[in-house]
């Protein structure tokens, strides 16, 4: 069902292909297609949000607004994060387009996955953006209702869900990141897919649930290498926990394995994914040849921070990789603010997942102690801030790179969220129970 907004898009494409062979006005055909899919998003946003629709169409057309603006008026103001990388995305899809033996090319700058994607989409339709970055809405209006749509499995509050699929919706980084040529959206909905398949092991122990749960961990990690970090926060829970039983087990043997997987990341990362031939089809360029030390130490752009900080050893690895994590999910901090656009972004995104992320921690016995699922989704976000905030040095970069883990944040929070309140309605029962006795 949530998927018909993109097989109805494939289908008007491959039609486009066969009828339409040659075109003068690309951004008129593509918008034509635009058109024709909207229904079928917002039929999609009926059925599966019935009590948020109102919230979904008007978060779908500012989407819309946004993308049009992004490609006919970023000569008036350009979104923000919109231009290097997106522009030089379109135009490696436009050659792949035009030359589709580049699909194959594994050792030039066409060797990358993301724009391989984008370049199929324009040799099937109209060579436009507006293809390319609708279809990027079509993700994040999925991701936000798959989100929505295990908060509902998990029988969390009404008010809960309501208030987070706003700020789903309405975050700046989600209305921005969703309208412009970038491959957040794409990340963020293939790892919120992995979640839910993630979660549905922990509650019914179904083998093949983890497993493509992993697939499509797998999938997101073609878009960027990265993100196989979150494969740790799996592997504790495959090693740690048994969903029959519904209870943590720890034994000698799976703390060995446990750490030992941590070593060889760690290993990984020294050595650099493209040294490795089973990991090199996932690695994108970020990785170089300096180690992990020097991508620590490393930063560019205006709005690098921790200039003065160096990591040359695993001592000093271990000591200042918290405070890179901080870093990573709060930046940029007021101490390092430019101007206007960092207060705003701070206020506006970086507090925001400070708060989702950090406050649950602040009271473990509420929100975390004795849940498998809350426990889980904390290791899986740990691991995946641990590698990147290692890795990076710049606040831009690091907006980008969590908005990936948007999702599966504002998961960790409601879960969070619905289990304090469930220990203070609990206490609140044992008090009444105890005065009337």
């Amino acid at each position: 069902m949530l998927i018909i907004p993109l097989l109805v898009l494939i289908i008007e494409l491959v039609l486009f292909l066969i009828f339409v062979p040659t075109m003068n006005n690309p951004d008129f055909y593509a918008t034509i297609i635009v058109l024709i899919n909207i229904p079928f998003i917002l039929f999609v946003l009926v059925r599966n949000g019935k009590n948020i629709i109102s919230i979904l169409f008007i978060g779908f057309f500012i989407r819309l607004l946004l993308m049009y603006w992004d490609i006919y008026g970023a000569d008036i103001y350009s979104l923000p994060h919109s231009g290097v990388d997106s522009v030089g995305f379109y135009k490696q899809a436009l050659l792949i387009s035009t030359d589709m033996s580049l699909l194959i090319d594994t050792e030039t700058m066409f060797k990358f996955f993301y724009p391989k994607f984008l370049g199929i989409l324009l040799y099937l339709g109209p060579e436009s953006r507006i293809i390319l970055q609708y279809i990027n809405i079509i993700f994040i209006m999925l991701a936000i209702l798959i989100t929505y749509k295990i908060m509902t499995q998990m029988q969390l509050d009404i008010k809960i869900k309501k208030i987070l699929t706003v700020l789903m919706t309405f975050i700046p980084t989600s209305l921005i990141f969703s309208s412009i040529l970038l491959r957040e959206s794409l990340i963020a909905l293939l790892l919120i897919v992995s979640i839910y398949y993630f979660i549905k092991w922990i509650k019914f122990n179904k083998v093949s649930s983890m497993v493509v749960s992993i697939l499509y961990l797998l999938l997101g990690a073609l878009f960027h290498s990265g993100v196989l970090s979150i494969i740790l926060g799996y592997a504790f829970m495959l090693l740690f926990y048994k969903p029959i039983r519904k209870k943590f087990q720890v034994s000698l043997q799976t703390g060995i394995v446990f750490i030992l997987l941590i070593t060889t990341s760690l290993y990984i990362a020294m050595i650099g994914a493209e040294n490795i031939p089973l990991l090199a089809k996932f690695t994108h360029g970020l990785e170089t040849d300096e180690g992990i030390y020097g991508v620590a130490t490393s930063g560019r752009g205006d709005s690098t921070y921790l200039q003065g900080l160096t990591i040359d050893n695993p001592i000093e690895l271990i000591l200042f990789t918290p405070i890179k994590m901080l870093y990573f999910v709060l930046s940029p901090l007021p101490m390092d603010w430019r101007g206007i656009f960092d207060i705003v972004t701070f206020f506006l995104d970086s507090s925001l997942y400070g708060l989702l992320f950090l406050y649950p921690l602040s009271n473990y016995k509420k929100m975390l102690k004795g849940n498998p699922l809350t426990i889980g989704l904390f290791v899986v976000l740990l691991g995946f801030i641990m590698v990147f905030g290692i890795g990076l040095n710049n606040a831009g970069t690091a907006m980008r790179h969590r908005f990936k883990i948007f999702f599966i944040i504002v998961l960790f929070f409601s879960i969070t969220m619905q289990n304090k309140i469930n220990y203070v309605n609990e206490i609140k029962h044992k008090k009444f129970k105890n005065e009337k006795i």
